[in-house]
Order: C-alpha cells, then structure tokens, then sequence
C-alpha cells in the first residue's frame, strides 16, 4: 500500500500548536528542565564571562520562531532551585547572548541600508549614462551598460524584498527573548494569585522595561563590559581538570578540545573587534586548587592551537576556492565582452541576446563571491588567526584584572611573534 498520499493529506495546525505548547492565560510560555546552573550556563564558564550552554541555545532557537509574536513572552526555569546569586547570573547570560546578538543585527541593517542607498544610486548613475548620445549611438556599449543597471535593480530588489524581511523577523524574535521575563520556581509562587489581565500586563510592562534599557545599552557597551579593557580582549576559561578539556579520541601531539570548550571559544571568538589583540586566562577559579603543572598548560595550549589552525586552513581553502572561480568568472565576463565589442557582426541578434544574459550571469556571480563569500571567509580567517595567537595565561584563581602594564606590554609582545611564527 501507498501511504505517500495519505502523507499529502496530513497537516500541522499552527495555532493548535501554540495553544497546546505555549499560550496560557494570554501569555506565551517557553518551559526549560534544569537539574542545575550546568545546564544552562556553559561549565567552562567563570564569572563574568557566563556563556550559555548550546544545548539551552538550540532549545530555544527550536522553539522561538513557533512562539506567538504579539504576546508577553516567560520562561519558566524548572527542575531545582537556584539561588539568588545564580537566578542573577542566568538572566545576565540570557539577557547578554541576545543582546549581542541584537547588536549583530542592527550591523547587517546598518550594512543593508547603505548597500540599497549603493544600488540606487549606481542604477540612476548607469540610467544616466545611457541617455548620452555618444552610448546611444554604440550598440554594444548601451548593451553593456544595461547589464550593470540590471544587475544594481535585481540587487536592490533582492535586500529591500527577499533578505530584509526575514532579518527584521529575526530582529523581533531577538527583541522579544530581551523583553521577556524570566521565572523561577519562588517567582511562579509569587504570580500563582494574580488575575490574569494583571499578570498580562505586569509582563508587557516588563518587557517594555527591557527593550527601552537595551536600545539604552548599545553594543559596544555590552562588549566593554564583557571582554574589552584598555583596548585589549579579555577572555577566561574555568577548567577543574584537564581531561575534561581534551578529546579522549585524541592521540598525543594531536589534541584537540571538547565540543564544549570549543563552543565557548568560538562564541567570544565571533564577538571580539578584529584589531583588538586577546589574552585568555585559563584558571581553576579556585584559590585552594593546584595549578597548572607545564605539561599541563603545554597539553591545553596545543589542543586549542590545533583547533584553530584546522579551521584557519579549511577558511584559507576556502578563501582560494572562491578567488579560482573570482579568476574564472572575470576571466569569462572578459570574453563576453570582447564578443560583444568586436564581433557584433559576426553574430546574430539572438546570439547578442544570448551573450548578454551570459554577462549578467557571470557579473552577477561575479559580484556574489567578491562582495559576500570571500569578504566573509576573509573575516572569519582573521578571526582565527587572532585566536591562534592569542596569549594563553594559567592561573589557580582568576586575575585578569590584576595584570601590570609590564606584563600586558610583555603579553602584546608575544602575541605579535605568534603572528608571525
């Protein structure tokens, strides 16, 4: 038997999903087990630097795009009972990964306004150029000419259209995880009594609340506070033990770290300015422990370089891949140039037409991977190279803040010959 038509048939009715999962007394709920602060907050984590744990992350991105828009959003943490200072230290880490990434956002609009204003204004430009008598006059340069203006208004049609929206949609999922309120077990006893229309608004107030002091706190701040001090990146990392770190697949001269640890180097690694030199204190946070022995620290040290140097040479792959088919496509839009310049009369109109199509789909993949993928990958290869030379300190108890202008002089130093050994 054929089940595919029946397959055809079934449907998922969205708002009986979000009644059945999220609405409740006219507030949408997002519910997470917790046995501990381990399953929310990174365990490499120390204070001051919280990251979220990704398994937390991945529940609520899964979860967030499913949750009604125009409701007051809560979180209910459950599961065991936190204490004050670890309830403080949740909200701060919830309220810091979505504003960072709010920050990242507002960058691609910033980004996004001024290539629209770009395209604009480079097809009135070409539209210009067309009028003139001299190009009227030339088959083959109007021809040229309107590959160009094509090429801006087809670019200028896909941000303002295809792209912008869903960003803006991303924008207000993000601004409504910064508004929303987070409940413990002792908040839920607290609001067990409150009619539903106050508690409505209660939450509406608190997200306004939020929002307003997030417009308030701009990106820059969050960075400053998180890792930046004196024009240098500050990053730390709590390891108890040193296994804990390390692939136990791993050979030695061969480390490589742990799924965990490298999820918290990479999301300070995507956050840090590119000129900014790093310094990351790995500690025990822990002033009875014992620290770190050589072998130690040379384990640790080598595991994290050898992670970075694999993802730095899988971006320089990439950044070659797309300067051969940079080399390829200018390469291939040169020749349709020369045909249409040289030899329009040797060829049809319908072959003219043809090649003309031909130019605006080698400039158009042309202008793709030089403005968009290797501009990227680019990016993402000096970030590895930052955090390949960083400077990597070992302590028993953090003590980032206390290091000598001499010695931050010394760390700069070696950073510098890391770069270029």
């Amino acid at each position: 038997m054929n089940f595919l038509k029946y397959y055809r048939k079934k449907r998922a009715d969205k708002d009986i999903l979000q009644e059945n999962f999220f609405i409740e007394e006219g507030i949408a709920y997002l519910g997470y087990n917790a046995a501990g602060k381990e399953d929310i907050i990174n365990a490499f984590s120390v204070k001051g630097y919280e990251v979220l744990n990704e398994e937390f992350t991945d529940y609520i991105d899964m979860l967030l795009p499913h949750v009604p828009s125009k409701m007051p959003l809560a979180l209910e943490i459950s599961g065991c009972s936190f204490t004050d200072e670890e309830e403080e230290t949740i909200c701060d880490a919830i309220w810091n990964h979505f504003h960072i990434i709010l920050g990242e956002i507002n960058n691609r609009f910033t980004k996004y306004h001024f290539k629209m204003l770009w395209f604009l204004l480079s097809m009135l430009a070409t539209y210009l150029l067309t009028t003139f008598d001299g190009v009227q006059t030339a088959d083959y340069l109007r021809e040229l000419l309107y590959i160009p203006f094509y090429f801006f208004g087809y670019r200028l049609l896909d941000y303002a259209v295809f792209d912008y929206y869903p960003l803006l949609t991303e924008k207000r999922q993000c601004e409504q995880m910064i508004g929303m309120k987070i409940l413990f077990a002792a908040d839920e006893d607290e609001d067990a009594d409150t009619p539903e229309d106050k508690l409505v608004a209660k939450y509406n107030t608190e997200a306004r609340r939020n929002l307003e002091e997030a417009r308030e706190y701009s990106f820059k701040n969050v960075l400053d506070d998180f890792v930046l001090e004196d024009g240098i990146a500050y990053l730390a990392c709590k390891i108890d033990n040193t296994a804990d770190a390390i692939r136990k697949a791993a050979v030695s001269g061969y480390e490589l770290i742990t799924a965990g640890l490298e999820d918290y180097i990479e999301y300070f690694s995507l956050i840090v300015p590119s000129r900014c030199p790093v310094i990351m204190e790995i500690t025990r946070d822990n002033a009875d422990a014992q620290e770190f022995t050589p072998e130690e620290q040379e384990l640790l040290s080598r595991a994290i370089r050898n992670h970075f140097k694999f993802k730095m040479v899988e971006k320089q792959g990439k950044i070659q891949e797309s300067v051969r088919r940079i080399v390829g496509f200018t390469l291939a839009t040169a020749i349709v140039i020369f045909l249409l310049a040289f030899c329009e009369k040797l060829i049809s109109p319908y072959t003219q037409d043809f090649i003309v199509l031909l130019l605006w789909f080698f400039a158009d993949y042309l202008a793709e991977f030089v403005l968009i993928d290797l501009r990227q990958t680019i990016n993402e290869k000096n970030s590895c190279a930052q955090m390949l030379c960083m400077k990597i300190t070992y302590t028993k108890d953090l003590q980032s803040a206390e290091v000598s202008k001499e010695k931050l002089k010394e760390y700069c130093e070696e950073i510098i010959r890391n770069c270029e050994n």
